[in-house]
């Protein structure tokens, strides 16, 4: 039997908004700038070094042992990850009492300041005293994840939440290869920089303002573009303190007061969760997985500059930082590769197996029938 126009318009309708529920939302991309560039600056930093640590730490006075360099390099990159575990839960809290927004522009400005340090370090005290600076500035990572989960919604959040550790791996990458082109411009690049006194007498400043110009490029970038995520629960609140009526408000947006503000109010009832009950078995068991795969990244990642450094009559591979920073440029450039493929491989074949299960299902429905 034929159906009717109202039938045909009705579907077709029904089809438009199922569509239309489902559509992703458009990322952010001005809002995502400052997030992007809090990890994207922690990794550049964490890797920048990697190139010429050991050279670095091989030329302070205060070094005697050739044999000691290995540890005394070590600590100075350990340094910036211990003062980051002990930071991170205090820009946490920080960033609940007064917002994300002011939270990472004062981690993105801090790591602007301690990099440039960095780079005039002329003694082992100093190089480590900035380092530690440098990771109670970079400590608001878990500020970053969250400012991308409030600005998100269930359409664009696994492919925001997937920027988080792209922009991570892009940095690891970029930083390497900054550091290993630009340690000690004077002696690579001696047409440029061979009469500058400046870069003679701090051969490792150059790399370092290089990571701090982008620290600072992305400061910038999230005063002008990136606004702040709490911004809704701030307006509820000073609507409570200064007793103004929910019937103020426009008809449209009244619902929308009420849920806000009952949620804040069962929030305010609530007692204030201690940190020991954060650790629920299953937290537990994530923070071991990861520590577990962080200290194995880690280790290789400290181990391998080392290694590539020293001389090969003790054993090392003599590289000079350049190679070692392409060396880390390859190693990035891998893995940025696999993360950007296998989703799609994966999506593929979750695909694939959803059609030939459909196909099989019908295949046995037409099989019963007949």
């Amino acid at each position: 039997m034929p159906t009717s126009n109202n039938d045909n318009d009705a579907n077709s309708d029904n089809t438009q908004e199922r569509e239309a529920h489902v559509m992703e939302t458009p990322l952010p991309w001005a809002k995502l700038s400052a997030v992007v560039g809090v990890r994207l600056c922690e990794s550049t930093n964490f890797s920048l070094i990697l190139p010429f640590l050991y050279k670095m730490v091989s030329e302070f006075d205060t070094i005697k042992d050739p044999k000691e360099i290995a540890f005394y390099a070590g600590l100075i990159s350990a340094s910036m990850y211990i003062c980051q575990t002990f930071s991170v839960l205090y820009w946490g809290r920080l960033s609940d009492k007064i917002g994300r927004r002011p939270v990472l522009l004062m981690g993105l400005f801090g790591d602007t300041v301690t990099t440039l340090l960095f780079g005039l370090s002329k003694s082992y005290k100093w190089a480590l005293f900035t380092r530690c600076l440098n990771g109670i500035c970079v400590g608001n990572s878990a500020v970053a994840k969250s400012a991308v989960a409030e600005m998100s919604d269930d359409t664009n959040r696994p492919r925001m939440m997937a920027l988080v550790p792209l922009s991570w791996n892009f940095g690891s990458a970029f930083g390497a290869v900054i550091g290993g082109m630009l340690a000690d411009p004077v002696e690579k690049y001696p047409r440029i920089f061979g009469n500058s006194v400046i870069f003679k007498e701090f051969p490792y400043l150059l790399p370092c303002l290089a990571s701090s110009c982008l620290a600072l490029a992305f400061f910038i970038v999230g005063i002008f573009k990136f606004e702040e995520t709490l911004v809704i629960d701030k307006q509820v609140a000073g609507r409570q303190q200064s007793g103004s009526s929910i019937e103020a408000t426009p008809l449209l947006h009244q619902e929308e007061e009420n849920i806000a503000i009952i949620q804040q109010q069962q929030q305010q009832q609530q007692p204030e969760v201690t940190l020991r009950q954060l650790f629920t078995p299953i937290v537990i068991h994530v923070l071991i997985t990861n520590s577990l795969m962080s200290i194995a990244t880690v280790m290789s990642d400290q181990i391998f500059p080392i290694f590539a450094a020293t001389d090969p009559s003790e054993g090392g591979l003599g590289f000079d930082t350049r190679q070692i920073g392409y060396s880390y440029f390859v190693s990035g450039f891998a893995v940025l590769y696999l993360q950007l493929s296998i989703p799609d491989s994966v999506n593929k074949f979750a695909s694939d197996n959803t059609d030939n299960a459909a196909n099989t299902t019908a295949n046995n429905a037409e099989e019963r029938e007949n």
